[in-house]
């Protein structure tokens, strides 16, 4: 398991995109996807080894939606880390975790679920596996 990307939640991406590079300079803007599974509009920035994901709610029924009107700014939301076997790896974490997505398709179709980390003291409280 290695971390991915830190998922952290804006009311737009379009103005995360423009502020982010503007205090960045010289970077390359990322593509915006839009994961109709997830009812989000996200974009991913490379930075070196690591990315920063940014997420939008696209409507009431995204699973960001109440994320973003208990923080009105948005904000940390998850970590995601990559993992070889994800069959393997959610079905051992599902006997320890609360398990809130089941397995489904993510964004540039790889395969994620997420888990919500209880009684943590680590400032982050969800969990993203992504193969």
């Amino acid at each position: 398991m290695r971390l991915d990307h830190i998922g952290i939640v804006v009311k737009s991406v379009e103005k995360a995109i423009e502020e982010y590079s503007s205090f960045r300079g010289e970077i390359e803007a990322p593509k915006i996807e839009v994961v109709e599974s997830q009812g989000v509009k996200m974009a991913m920035f490379q930075e070196n080894s690591m990315k920063i994901e940014f997420i939008e709610p696209i409507d009431n029924n995204s699973r960001v939606y109440n994320f973003l009107s208990k923080n009105s700014i948005g904000g940390l939301h998850h970590l995601c880390y990559k993992v070889e076997d994800i069959e393997e790896t959610y079905m051992r974490y599902k006997k320890q975790l609360k398990c809130i997505v089941p397995k489904c398709s993510g964004h540039s179709g790889h395969i994620v679920a997420f888990f919500i980390l209880r009684n943590t003291n680590c400032g982050y409280r969800l969990l993203e596996l992504m193969e």
